[in-house]
Parts: C-alpha cells; sequence; structure tokens
C-alpha cells in the first residue's frame, strides 16, 4: 500500500494517527513549534505516546478569577448583549 493510503504511522507503537486531534505532529505545529515546510518530513506520534505532554488526568480544571466572576456581562445571553450592541 502507498504511504499517502495508510496514512500517519505512530513512531511509538506503529499504529496510525487516524484522528487529526491525536496528532502530535499537528498540535506542535498548530503551537509554532514545527513550520510548514517540515509537516512531512518529521515523525508522528500520538500524543498520548509523547512524554512531553502531560496526560489530561493531570490537568486540574481552571478555576474563575474575582475578576471574571465579577463581570460586567456576567448572566447575560447572547441576545441580551447583541440587542444592547445593535439597539
Amino acid at each position: 500500500m502507498a504511504r499517502c493510503e495508510r496514512g500517519y504511522l505512530c513512531e511509538v507503537c506503529g499504529q496510525e494517527v487516524e484522528i487529526l486531534t491525536d496528532s502530535d505532529l499537528y498540535l506542535r505545529y498548530v503551537l509554532g513549534e514545527v513550520p510548514p515546510e517540515q509537516l512531512h518530513l518529521l515523525p508522528e506520534r500520538h500524543i498520548r505516546s509523547t512524554r512531553a505532554w502531560p496526560s489530561t488526568s493531570s490537568i486540574r480544571p481552571f478555576r474563575r478569577s474575582a475578576a471574571t466572576a465579577s463581570s460586567p456581562r456576567k448572566g447575560l445571553t447572547r441576545r441580551s448583549l447583541w440587542k444592547k450592541k445593535n439597539g
């Protein structure tokens, strides 16, 4: 089979990286760590296979800061904001 028919294979586990959101290479590209000219030259990995990224189980949810909690837009809907903006 041609490479384009197989997709990109993870260099750690050897399985195909089927979903874009599982791609370490795509994440590094979006973050600006990989220039577009290098995409086809660099190895692919699943995000879960990369030690550089923390697992989602270790990420704590964000807390609201005092500034966000007292926002003047708190409690407003999109419709009410649109009416306020457009008269």
